[in-house]
């Protein structure tokens, strides 16, 4: 999610400095493009990432969850995707 996201952020020109800073302008620039949930995902998935990375306690992550992020993932990506492709033909 992170580098489709990060795709949206090169095709306006910019160059984020961080996930939280990639996380915003997708917020602010596509929430109307992007469903909601999407954008709620990709914040939870931030924190969980930088959780596990840098985190004291590892939090578990059931096959059932990451199932679950992946499928959200995938979602994701199409529709950055379609948004990509729709800019393109402008």
């Amino acid at each position: 999610m992170f580098y489709a996201a990060r795709a949206l952020l090169f095709k306006d020109g910019v160059i984020e400095k961080s996930h939280y800073g990639l996380f915003l302008y997708v917020k602010e620039e596509y929430s109307d493009k992007l469903e909601r949930r999407f954008i709620n995902e990709l914040n939870v998935l931030r924190l969980e990432r930088h959780e596990i990375s840098y985190g004291l306690e590892k939090p578990e992550v059931t096959q059932s969850e990451a199932e679950d992020s992946v499928r959200i993932a995938v979602d994701f990506i199409r529709a950055v995707e379609k948004i990509i492709d729709t800019r393109d033909q402008s």
